[in-house]
């Protein structure tokens, strides 16, 4: 690639989405297990198993319900895909911990199908948002890397497998540690949430640096960029969306 700026975004993104994602899946069982009084569900091993279980039903739902166009979405355009995922990573992570508020105030009951329900999403959207995030990441390598030697292709697989490693160990490293000084219980969550805001800001910057002004009015800037955007995004997802197989 000749744009040594554009290559430098684009691994860096490739690693750090791995290392996001496997950070999420590791820090989540935390949420999920730890009290309501600390933050967290206060699941139980089998309720914490059961909602994943649901979640994985939710998402294959969803995956056969979908349009091809949204289900293509990672191959055919991966820069939207991913910035797509990686927004709805902040929402969903941050949005998340208000189960856990819910049960603390006694406002629902620990065992009540809404509180099921809502985990079940969430886990569906975590599943969907680390695949869509994934796949459009390794789309863009896979793009970048097309006319280049077989190594550099190397080393984009060693920074995804290095992302998961990471993302992982860090996870268990960081979080256990930071519920036993008296951390919150979704600290895990609000920090994939973080990373995935940087990863959507990093997203962004590469679009512009691909498509130079994307500005309707040719103003151009940081500002117009972050504006116009997420505009442009969601009205081609609920395209996409409507659209029939």
């Amino acid at each position: 690639m000749g744009d040594p700026a554009l290559a430098f975004g684009l691994y860096l993104g490739l690693g750090l989405t791995w290392a996001c994602q496997s950070f999420l899946f590791a820090a989540a069982p935390t949420w999920l297990l730890g009290p309501a009084s600390r933050g967290g569900l206060g699941f139980r091993a089998a309720d914490a198993a059961g909602a994943a279980v649901a979640a994985c039903g939710a998402l294959g739902l969803l995956r056969w319900r979908c349009s091809e166009a949204l289900a293509r979405m990672p191959e055919r355009a991966p820069l939207r895909a991913y910035r797509v995922a990686t927004a709805l990573g902040v929402v969903v992570n941050v949005a998340a911990p208000t189960y856990a508020r819910s049960l603390a105030d006694d406002r629902l009951p620990r065992d009540s199908s809404a509180v099921h329900v809502a985990v079940a999403l969430t886990g569906a959207a975590w599943l969907l948002g680390a695949r869509f995030a994934t796949d459009a990441a390794d789309a863009a390598a896979a793009m970048m890397l097309q006319s280049h030697a077989t190594s550099r292709a190397v080393a984009a697989a060693g920074l995804a497998d290095a992302g998961r490693v990471a993302g992982a160990l860090l996870a268990t490293l960081v979080v256990p540690r930071a519920l036993e000084a008296g951390a919150h219980a979704a600290t895990g969550l609000y920090a994939a949430a973080g990373a995935s805001a940087l990863l959507y800001a990093l997203s962004v910057a590469v679009y512009r640096r691909v498509l130079g002004d994307v500005s309707d009015d040719g103003a151009g800037g940081a500002c117009a960029v972050f504006l116009e955007v997420p505009a442009r995004d969601v009205q081609r997802l609920v395209d996409d969306c409507i659209e029939s197989g």
